[in-house]
């Protein structure tokens, strides 16, 4: 092996070396300037929190039109990762779990948003994302 040849490789070596830093430093400064749900949306593969988020939103602002009621949709656990949906998202009411917190039982609702059908080659066929629901409290007035 001649020193022009091992000279090439230890370029071919560092042009490797410095591509994957440039990428993996671009990696972490895009994680340092995510801010919450409202920077992960929809992208060519992958569907948005925000998405799913606003589909529970609005599912959940139509119910208290209906019913007089304050619900709020919260956000999904942001660790989730889903393929994009290739149908309109649905949602619905899940079944209320009850859980004990210390000597109170807590009821905590949610809801489900719901995709059939994934985009053509994705891993998952379909999904679904639980979003909790909280009730707001009412305004009371202090005397």
């Amino acid at each position: 092996m001649s020193a022009r040849s091992l000279s090439s490789k230890q370029h071919s070596q560092f042009f490797v070396f410095f591509v994957f830093s440039v990428f993996f430093s671009s990696q972490c400064h895009a994680q340092a300037t995510y801010k919450g749900i409202q920077d992960d949306r929809t992208t060519a593969t992958k569907q948005g929190l925000y998405e799913i988020q606003q589909e529970a939103h609005e599912f959940i602002e139509a119910y208290n039109r209906k019913h007089s009621i304050k619900y709020e949709a919260m956000d999904p656990d942001l660790r989730i990762v889903v393929a994009r949906c290739a149908t309109p998202l649905k949602v619905k009411w899940l079944r209320d779990t009850k859980h004990r917190n210390g000597n109170v039982i807590v009821l905590t609702k949610s809801v489900s948003v719901i995709c059939t059908k994934t985009i053509i080659g994705s891993f998952e066929k379909d999904w679904n994302v639980e979003v909790p629901v909280t009730k707001l409290q009412s305004p009371t007035l202090a005397n």
